[in-house]
Order: C-alpha cells, then structure tokens, then sequence
C-alpha cells in the first residue's frame, strides 16, 4: 500500500472511529517436497519452510516442484 495512502486511511479511523474493512489478497502454493522429506516429521518440515519463508529473499527449503500457486481475495 501507498504510505500516503495508509496515512490518510489511518487518519480516517482516528477521526471517525469506525473500521473500514479492507480486501486482501493472499496466495496458497502447493509444491510438492523432495523423497528425503519422508525422513523427517511433518512439524520440523513446516517450522523449516515457515521459519525461510519469514525471511527477506526466502527459498522453500525441501521443494523439490511447485505444482500450483493460487491468489485468493477475503
């Protein structure tokens, strides 16, 4: 978002004290991971991906092939 932009949305709800409900946009990737990950548990897997994913310039640590990517607007 514009920091313009959020600064006015931002002075909007100071100032009337109502919530605007704003869109978002997300995405779900599904990949598929390398044979080895049959070796670990699923939690250490998913800490691992999350805890990359977490940082600037993240690889996805066990893909092996990203098989969809889907975005999705709540």
């Amino acid at each position: 978002m514009n920091p313009k932009v959020f600064l006015k949305v931002t002075q909007l709800l100071s100032l009337t004290g109502k919530r605007i409900s704003m869109k978002t946009k997300k995405v779900v990737i599904v990949i598929s991971l390398v044979e080895e990950a049959m070796e670990e548990a699923n939690e250490e897997i998913e800490r691992e991906i999350f805890q990359e994913l977490s940082k600037d310039l993240p690889e996805i640590p066990w893909c092996k092939k990203v098989e969809k990517v889907e975005v999705i607007e709540e």
